[in-house]
């Protein structure tokens, strides 16, 4: 016997949904017949009343209960699953709403057996952690081996690996608080709420019992019902019937190199329909509306106007024409006045290096309603990575926010397995990046949020000072702690309050990339790129031989560290301190590929050096993050390759990760320029 008990949420204006649409919902594995039949046996009651109209729509907060004496015999297609993370005897995925979350029999069209096929692992041994109903959806642990999924799901009860989950309930009255249960401490703690609604962070307490691992889902709902706050889309213990699917998901696990990974909630994780009619309170005391600068006018040069609206530019540079910035604050919303009066632009005062203001928009509503245009450039940016958070289990440290590009001038954040890290890279950005982590946090509380500053030149490529600590989240990780992130599947070790900012790293990816598709075991390649830009370890994974110039002892520790962690052998790497003066192999060899950054190698002739050592027909990233005016980096390589009499068969440019959008105004923006070539052979005298 299976019975459902749920309650009937509001729709709006008018009630829409059928009573056989919700009991549809309830249990989606029974079949048309099935369903038919409940309605026919009088087995649909609402407030206690039998349903004899399934056609017709159902009264909001009506209390339903239903009885079916059968499993469900509804055959699933093939489940459209998502892989998250990989694990060594486990992978965690994406589960989606409407799949059923547990094994019954040896049936072999079950969908987890089908699962299990496209993942690629055995079907006959694979085994979810923990059991979810067909309702639930999130990230889902499966494990390879049972005796796994029993091990891992121990650890979690037993809080060896912690987690953090998140739901959507009734509004408690308190903020956040602890529910003592029959099946454990329950710490919630509100992240989000509109109405009599309320998103919560969860972080249980589990009480060891019979259910073991594979009941830690089922027992968080029973715990949150039991404390009078049912996850809504719940059907069994009383929750709010919501279009869907359940609104309990895991939010991150953590407590080993194996697992530190959050994931945010979908788009549509929060319910489109009100659910809960609001209970509205008349008040006597006018509210005041809130507080909002008022935009001034700052006077520019003819020059600044030919720069930001001729050109497009998204800086206003100080010079002796425009007006002194006394009075003006950085962060200062300001209207921008040329010598033939209001451009119609707005920018915030910024007053970093030669930055006398960075441009916000050409609307001025924009700036008048600029927390909720933050807030819509923040969700933008994020929406724009989509591909990269669904591919954190082999890329987990790449750029969310990339500054002007992204419509938020002075501010990047990058995403580093389980934390957000803000680096402020101009002085304006100190006006809004509190509200920065504010949505942050309210898009993913579970990720830890760092910050750092980067004030140097103007456009922030200075080194990042040392980050601190702005929201815990649910990591356990402190400052000094060194964690595990992935790029393409290689893995690095980080300290990311040392190294907040991974331009070096994140911004060279492709290139990383296009490197590993031009090398082959056995091929030799020079890495003279900058210290931790990762080209060392993709080629080694791709079996060439590396000789890293111009190491330091720091470097040479984080290499063979990094080696080690991905079992790579030693001896495909080789330190060079003196690349000037190095000579090919004594049998003649030079090399296949070269990585040059001219930033770190910027000595006098190593340019022509390193097409000395380029083997015919061999491949040639150069590099370099300050562009100077007017020296083209595509004519300086033309240049010395004819200087040095080698003939270059293609030349293209090399650009910066798709997490790195460039805007063609704006080269400042872009964290380097280079080109990718193709030599052949030697010209002759």
């Amino acid at each position: 016997m299976q019975r459902w008990r749920f309650q009937i949420p509001l729709e709006g204006r008018r009630q829409k949904t059928s009573a056989r649409g919700y009991v549809e919902r309830a249990w989606p594995e029974g079949t048309n017949a099935q369903i038919r039949h409940l309605f026919e046996e009088g087995k649909v009651r609402a407030d206690e009343v039998i349903v004899t109209r399934p056609d017709r729509p159902l009264a909001s907060q009506a209390l339903v209960t239903v009885e079916a004496e059968e499993e469900g015999a509804e055959v699933f297609g093939l489940p459209d699953v998502e892989v998250l993370l990989w694990g060594q005897d486990w992978v965690m995925v994406d589960k989606p709403v409407g799949i059923p979350g547990r094994l019954s029999g040896d049936d072999p069209m079950h969908p987890i057996r089908f699962m299990a096929d496209l993942l690629g692992i055995d079907r006959e041994t694979a085994m979810p952690v923990w059991e979810m109903p067909a309702g639930g959806g999130g990230p889902w642990l499966i494990a390879k081996q049972p005796d796994v999924a029993a091990r891992i799901g121990d650890q979690i009860q037993s809080g060896e690996l912690k987690t953090t989950w998140f739901a959507i309930t009734r509004r408690p009255e308190r903020s956040q608080g602890q529910w003592k249960t029959g099946g454990g401490e329950l710490q919630f703690a509100v992240t989000r709420s509109a109405d009599e609604l309320a998103e919560l962070q969860l972080t249980p307490r589990w009480k060891m019992g019979d259910g073991g691992g594979e009941k830690l889902f089922s027992q968080l709902l029973a715990m949150t019902a039991e404390a009078g706050f049912p996850v809504l889309g719940d059907a069994d213990c009383g929750g709010y019937l919501v279009a869907g699917g359940l609104r309990l998901r895991l939010g991150a696990i953590y407590g080993s190199d194996d697992f530190a990974h959050s994931w945010p909630a979908p788009r549509d994780w929060w319910p489109d329909e009100p659910v809960v009619e609001t209970v509205r309170v008349e008040q006597d005391v006018e509210v005041a509306a809130p507080l909002r600068k008022s935009i001034k006018t700052l006077v520019v040069s003819g020059s600044a106007v030919q720069r930001v609206c001729e050109i497009g530019h998204p800086w206003v540079l100080r010079d002796g024409k425009t007006e002194s910035a006394a009075g003006l604050d950085p962060g200062d919303p300001v209207e921008l006045v040329g010598p033939g009066g209001p451009l119609g632009v707005f920018a915030i005062m910024d007053q970093t290096a030669s930055v006398a203001a960075r441009v916000w928009s050409r609307d001025r509503r924009d700036m008048e309603e600029y927390r909720e245009e933050l807030e819509i450039r923040v969700d933008e940016a994020i929406g724009r990575r989509r591909s990269f958070f669904r591919q954190m289990g082999s890329t987990d440290a790449f750029r969310v926010i990339h500054g002007e590009a992204d419509g938020l001038p002075g501010i990047s954040v990058d995403r580093i397995g389980a934390i957000w890290s803000v680096v402020t890279t101009g002085r304006c950005a100190r006006g809004y990046r509190g509200a920065v982590y504010d949505i942050l946090a309210s898009r993913d509380p579970a990720a830890m949020i760092i910050e750092s500053e980067r004030l140097g030149v103007a456009s922030g490529r200075g080194e990042a000072k040392r980050a601190r600590l702005v929201h815990q989240g649910a990591a356990i990780d402190e400052p000094g702690d060194v964690i595990v992130i992935r790029d393409q599947g290689i893995l690095y070790q980080i300290d990311p309050f040392r190294t907040p900012d991974i331009t070096e790293f994140a911004s060279q990816r492709d290139n990383r990339r296009r490197a590993v598709e031009r090398a082959s075991a056995g091929k030799r390649w020079l890495d003279l790129s900058a210290p931790r830009s990762g080209f060392c370890l993709h080629l080694a994974a791709a079996d060439a031989h590396i000789t890293r110039g111009g190491a330091n002892e720091a470097s040479r520790q984080w290499l063979e560290a990094n080696f080690e962690l991905n079992q790579l052998s030693p001896a495909l790497l080789q330190f060079s301190g003196d690349i000037l003066s190095a000579e090919v192999d004594t049998d003649g060899r030079c090399y296949d590929g070269i990585v040059l950054d001219l930033e770190t190698f910027s000595c006098e002739g190593v340019l022509a050096r390193c097409f000395a050592l380029l083997a015919p027909e061999g491949n040639m990233l150069i590099t370099r993050n300050m562009r100077p005016s007017n020296d083209l980096l595509e004519k300086k390589v033309r240049d010395v390759a004819s200087a040095s009499q080698r003939s270059i068969k293609e030349l293209q440019h090399a650009v910066p990760s798709a997490d790195f959008p460039q805007v063609d105004s704006f080269p400042e923006g872009a964290p380097f320029e280079g080109v990718w070539l193709e030599s052949s052979h030697p010209e002759t005298p």
